[in-house]
């Protein structure tokens, strides 16, 4: 069977023949992401560092993205840093627990001149959600997350967030 020419070379095609079948049904199939309509609203997803204790959540729609960083100046104070890859006109965040619906929402002050760093310092008020509206190029952005990733833990016993790296 080993001996055969046509056997070896379609052992040796018909990989390399699937796996260009399977770029190009990407290629061919996959829709092309549209620019946002202004005026409209549109959801953020949290990412993955928003279910655990990393100080930092990620939310994101296409390549929308807003990166919020937690930190506790003193006891009982939350310190929300928001850092945006595109300017925004106003940003506003609430602390809730998921059945409150009378969650008020506090003003982000810009902290960069070019709308894209905004802070807020929150009192800690053991909520269990945060919420996230801001205003980007006549638009609107929402999202939610737990509020876990505001207790940043190592297993370490050192702090990351400062490093050159991050």
């Amino acid at each position: 069977m080993l001996t055969n020419k046509h056997f070896i070379a379609a052992m040796i095609i018909t990989p390399i023949l699937s796996i260009l079948a399977y770029f190009a049904v990407d290629f061919w199939v996959t829709e092309p992401a549209l620019p946002p309509v202004k005026g409209e609203t549109y959801p953020l997803v949290s990412g993955s560092k928003c279910r655990y204790e990393s100080g930092k959540c990620i939310l994101t729609n296409g390549n929308f993205k807003i990166v919020i960083h937690a930190d506790r100046p003193s006891e009982g104070v939350l310190s929300l840093r928001m850092v945006s890859d595109f300017p925004l006109q106003d940003a506003k965040v609430s602390l809730a627990d998921e059945d409150d619906v009378d969650g008020l929402p506090s003003d982000m002050m810009a902290t960069a001149g070019d709308g894209k760093e905004w802070l807020v310092l929150l009192d800690d008020q053991n909520k269990t959600e945060i919420r996230v509206v801001v205003a980007a190029g006549d638009n609107y952005y929402y999202g939610s997350s737990g509020l876990i990733f505001t207790h940043y833990e190592t297993g370490y016993g050192q702090d990351f967030r400062h490093s050159v790296n991050n």
